[in-house]
Parts: C-alpha cells; structure tokens; sequence
C-alpha cells in the first residue's frame, strides 16, 4: 500500500512533468500554489486518496471560497479551482500509468504580440477556459473579440454568435454615445 499523501503524489507528478516539459515553470508554480492552498482543507480520506479529493473536489472548493472570501477575489479563488481541476485531469491521464506520460505531447500556447489596431478573435467553446478577465457566463455560442486601439486602451466584446444587423446597430450606437470628444 502506498503511504504518500494525495497532495506529494500529485506534487510528484506535477515535478516529472516539468522535468519532462509538459509543464512550463510559471504553470507547475500555480499548481504547486494550488495545491497548497486546498491542502489545508483536506480531510483524512481527502489526504489518503487522489481520487477522494477528485470526487469531493467541489465541496473543498466551497471551504476554501468560505475560509479565503476576505483574502482573495473570487476571480483568484476560480483560478485555482481550474489549476486543480485540470491538474486532476491530467494526472488521470498520464499520472496513473507512468508509461503515459512519455506519450504525453502537452500543445504550447501561442502569444501573439498585439499592435494597436489589432483585432484578436477567439470563438469560446468552453465556458470554464474563459479568461478571467471577462465573466464566465459566456455561452458556446460566443465569440470574444479582443480590439487593441492604443497601447494603453484596449476593448473586449463578447458577441452571440448569431449577432445580426439590428444587434449590431445598437450595439453601435452605444459606443457612439460613449464617444468622448477630445475637444470637450
């Protein structure tokens, strides 16, 4: 029987996957936090079991909202709930069987570099990989549009995905209305 808690066996594999480069540095630091930060919470079983701490992973995140609410802005507290949760996912997938993870091709995500003017569009599937940032009550059919106008302006719009002229038009009209002159 193994006596490793579930947090060192998850430590562990978040280890060997940034030693294998499945995970950048920053990504197995905010693991690492994250794990931290629900360690506190666990119960006995919680501790003993990957896949009890997996199963009871919301009722742990309800105590760690309720014990950090005046510490952390929920947005930070969701961050770690998601580091967690896909942490879980792939542990499941490439930390149970130790040959896994050597087949383990982890996609690096692009940064771009924006220019004003740029335009950024990322059509959401998945409301839970929503940026903070913008609420998560985005829906599959969304797109989010990213608009640099300045280097220190910049304007996000989440648009159904069946946005028609007359939407479009009144959408239009409130940002005209916005509008603040420079000669005022």
């Amino acid at each position: 029987m193994n006596s490793s808690s579930s947090i060192e066996i998850l430590s562990a594999f978040v280890d060997t996957a940034e030693r294998n480069r499945n995970y950048p540095s920053n990504t197995a630091a905010g693991l690492r936090s994250a794990l931290r930060l629900f360690e506190r919470e666990l119960n006995g079983t919680e501790r003993a079991s990957v896949e009890q701490l997996s199963k009871n992973l919301d009722k742990i995140y309800r105590q760690v909202v309720s014990r950090n609410q005046q510490k952390m802005t929920a947005a930070s507290m969701e961050t770690y709930r998601r580091r967690i949760k896909n942490l879980l996912s792939d542990y499941e997938n490439y930390g149970v069987d130790p040959t896994r993870i050597a087949e383990w091709n982890r996609p690096t995500r692009k940064v771009l570099a924006r220019e004003p003017g740029s335009v950024i569009s990322n059509p959401s599937t998945d409301s839970s990989a929503a940026p903070t940032s913008v609420p998560n009550n985005e829906t599959p059919a969304t797109s989010r549009l990213e608009i640099v106008l300045r280097p220190d302006a910049r304007a996000i719009l989440v648009l159904p995905a069946n946005l028609t002229k007359e939407d479009a038009a009144a959408i239009k009209a409130l940002v005209d209305a916005s509008v603040r002159s420079a000669h005022l």
